[in-house]
């Protein structure tokens, strides 16, 4: 730990024309002071990229880097928790691009940055129904004072965001997602968006026709949680109510395996229920979100599908998933007219 606090102490001595500047590090909470001591005080005039990780071991509050930040001007990316302290106001002023949690967004997007590029983690918090009314309108106020945002990530930081007993879940776990009144709003506030991602709560019409309103998006990442019912069949919350009703694979036949109910076929299974996703997904894409994104030319799609424990089992845990399987598929636009899957 010395060796590392000396090599921070010398920095501005060896490279004093350090334009990028890298911490990621894991360590317990009785030595945040130190690392706030030891970053707040450097100085390196040149630097234009800034990415502070720091993971705490216990749940002591997290270090204040406003200090570091404030003192130097020249940064144009910056990737940091802020902490409970607030920025000055002249602070940053050419922070073109940020990643950090919901309330450091909140405190950079005021009007007074040209962020172009923004990346913002959420955590159950964020989620709370007693605060995510609230939490809504001071996002969509600071996207609006955004006008030349054109990259934008709302990302779900794992081991906060899944939580055991939501959305009248029983057990399983649940992923919480961005519903469509949030996406318009997005849109609305920041029509120029030409990159997005975003975890969803669901693949309805809804959700698809509120990508619609970034009529300027190129490219889109979304994710996806699927908790699959005890004994297997569709993930029914992921989809509208008629979705079975165009169920037929795109070559016009069915599913050549059926293993809704086998717990020994959860990986089969898993692929059904992320080819079932990707179909009704990309159905959604090219009636309602083509016709009005003409510029939209990928769209990437990461699903994990996780199933319910038995809770007859002597090993349940409400807290816990089953078992649980990523899938990874890309759709490439094609001719003007639909898009192609490559997995």
């Amino acid at each position: 730990m010395g060796r590392f606090f000396r090599s921070l102490e010398l920095l501005p001595t060896i490279s004093p024309g350090l334009t990028v500047l890298k911490v990621d590090i894991s360590w317990e909470g009785t030595h945040v002071s130190l690392l706030e001591e030891a970053v707040n005080s450097l100085r390196l005039p040149c630097l234009e990229v800034a990415s502070i990780e720091v993971f705490l071991w216990d749940d002591s509050p997290g270090p204040d880097f406003n200090p570091f930040l404030e003192a130097h001007p020249t940064l144009y990316e910056v990737s940091v928790v802020l902490g409970s302290q607030s920025l000055c106001d002249d602070a940053l002023p050419l922070l073109r691009t940020f990643a950090g949690r919901a309330d450091d967004f909140l405190k950079v997007c005021d009007g007074a940055r040209p962020i172009r590029d923004l990346a913002v983690t959420l955590f159950l918090r964020d989620y709370n129904k007693r605060r995510a009314s609230e939490r809504g309108r001071a996002v969509v106020a600071a996207l609006t004072k955004t006008p030349n945002l054109r990259r934008l990530a709302i990302v779900n930081g794992y081991h906060a965001v899944y939580d055991a007993l939501s959305e009248g879940h029983s057990n399983g776990i649940y992923m919480h997602g961005v519903d469509s009144s949030t996406i318009c709003a997005i849109g609305q506030a920041c029509s120029g968006i030409t990159h997005l991602e975003l975890h969803l709560k669901s693949a309805k019409k809804a959700d698809v026709k509120a990508l619609a309103n970034l009529h300027e998006v190129r490219w889109i990442r979304a994710h996806f949680w699927i908790t699959v019912p005890n004994g297997g069949g569709p993930a029914a919350n992921m989809y509208d109510e008629d979705f079975l009703d165009t169920n037929d694979n795109e070559d016009g036949s069915e599913d050549e395996n059926d293993h809704g109910s086998d717990p020994s076929s959860f990986y089969d299974n898993a692929c059904d229920q992320a080819r079932l996703l990707l179909r009704v997904f990309r159905n959604h894409i090219d009636v309602h979100l083509l016709p009005m994104a003409p510029k939209l030319l990928e769209v990437e799609i990461e699903v994990v599908v996780a199933r319910e424990q038995d809770p007859d089992s002597e090993h349940f845990d409400e807290r816990q998933i089953d078992l649980c399987e990523d899938f990874s598929f890309r759709i490439v636009h094609r001719e003007g007219k639909r898009l192609a899957v490559r997995t």
